[in-house]
């Protein structure tokens, strides 16, 4: 094994392999074709399920996302859309569901499965990122970018000064 390779592959010095990808948030609406890069049960402010989806079409491609599946959640709601997304994800990849709670181990089989991919753009409390908002088959999914949506804030007021205050009172009578 030679200095200039690399788990079998050769270096090739083009800018492609060589600049790191932007980590900018993928703009709302941007639809893309994924597969499963890895799958796992987390826990944080409760038990979830997180799948890592590497893009692999698009202006995005090769970019990794990642999907939380909250279905043990104490909200019956959102455990019931989760575990329809769950049910949905083995549908689309051909897998028979556990008769009982999956496993981490369980949950492997989707590793190297495809699906097109709805990605969201979220905003909380001045930080903002992507969510998987979709699931989709393979065939016939068409990719294309969606429109980046611009968080505009206003600046916030002042607070009145006391005069300000009072000249404010709508007591004028005329």
């Amino acid at each position: 094994m030679s200095f200039w390779n690399v788990d079998g592959k050769e270096i090739t010095g083009n800018a492609k392999d060589a600049f790191t990808p932007s980590f900018a948030v993928i703009p709302d609406g941007t639809k893309a074709v994924a597969m499963i890069d890895d799958v796992a049960i987390k826990d944080y402010n409760g038990q979830y399920i997180e799948i890592s989806w590497k893009l692999t079409t698009g202006e995005y491609s090769q970019r990794l996302l990642f999907q939380k599946i909250k279905v043990f959640d104490d909200d019956s709601k959102k455990r019931t859309r989760a575990l329809n997304m769950l049910m949905l994800l083995y549908k689309l990849a051909g897998l028979q569901p556990p008769q009982s709670q999956p496993t981490e181990h369980d949950l492997k089989e989707f590793i190297g499965k495809h699906a097109g991919i709805m990605i969201q753009e979220w905003e909380y409390d001045g930080k903002n990122g992507n969510w998987i908002s979709e699931v989709h088959p393979v065939d016939g999914f068409e990719t294309k970018t969606g429109i980046k949506i611009e968080v505009v804030s206003t600046p916030a007021q002042a607070p009145l000064s006391a005069i300000a205050q009072e000249l404010a009172v709508d007591d004028v009578p005329w």
